[in-house]
């Protein structure tokens, strides 16, 4: 069981739809709380220190500070093609 961090925004950079369906699907996979955020400052001040962090990576946008100060987060999931914004961010330290 792990506690989910999905972080998202539709914008024009972001493309996708993400329904509650969707969400609960997350949720039954994971086997923990799941906790939604639109934005990196939102997610800081709730405190939450996840396992699973879930987000985009294509635009290069990467949560580093959440990242940086969770010592809990042990899988960096994200759902866009390719892991080369992820990889060359300061998160691969």
């Amino acid at each position: 069981m792990a506690d989910l961090v999905f972080l998202f925004k539709k914008t024009k950079k972001v493309p996708f739809t993400f329904t509650d369906s969707h969400i609960e699907q997350i949720a039954k996979a994971a086997r923990g709380k799941v906790y939604r955020f639109e934005t990196e400052n939102e997610l800081l001040e709730s405190g939450i220190k996840a396992e699973i962090l879930f987000t985009w990576g294509g635009t290069g946008e990467m949560p580093v500070r959440y990242c940086k100060s969770n010592p809990n987060l042990k899988w960096f999931h994200s759902f866009s093609a390719g892991m080369d914004p992820v990889m060359k961010s300061e998160i691969a330290d």
